[in-house]
């Protein structure tokens, strides 16, 4: 999403794309900031696990909302709203992966007897970046299919896109054998 941002905010802010992609990353990434103290209390309420899944569902569901704001009058009053509510998920997803690897990487101590940290990170890793230039790719596909006011599809579709990836990721992660 971060990738198609400007091309995201030029055709919902009126060819102001750079200047509002800016404000809406700085804006994702201090509310992220700003909610990790919400994670961490959550977290202590319901569970790494359950506040991952549900930080996803809204994910999903912004992600899923963005090309609404196409059709309203002024787009920006439908965007700013679900980017804002996006930090939750990003804040989510900045802390939690890395707890729950330590969960994980205990688990497997204390079934094998063996520390396996190295073997963990390095496919964590590998993982990470396959994921990483998948979504690069993916969203260079999507603004060629258009990225302009007057041929916006492939950018509308960024949105979906990656909702449809996150909503495939909480799927896979709903199998996660540790329910704290």
């Amino acid at each position: 999403l971060l990738e198609a941002a400007p091309g995201e905010t030029r055709i919902v802010a009126s060819g102001h794309g750079r200047t509002w992609a800016g404000m809406i990353v700085a804006m994702v990434v201090l509310g992220a900031a700003a909610t990790f103290p919400l994670v961490g209390h959550l977290t202590a309420r319901w569970g790494k696990r359950r506040v991952y899944l549900r930080a996803g569902i809204l994910h999903v569901a912004c992600l899923a909302m963005l090309p609404l704001a196409n059709l309203a009058s002024d787009p920006a009053l439908v965007a700013l709203p679900l980017f804002a509510l996006m930090a939750l998920p990003l804040a989510t997803h900045l802390v939690l992966p890395n707890a729950m690897y330590g969960d994980v990487v205990d688990r497997d101590a204390a079934h094998t007897g063996d520390r396996r940290e190295g073997t963990y990170a390095a496919a964590r890793n590998l993982l990470v970046k396959a994921c990483y230039g998948l979504a690069q790719a993916t969203a260079v596909g999507l603004i060629a299919i258009g990225a302009t006011r007057a041929e916006p599809t492939g950018i509308l579709l960024v949105g979906p896109v990656a909702a449809a990836c996150v909503l495939v990721g909480l799927l896979v992660f709903r199998r996660h054998p540790i329910h704290d």
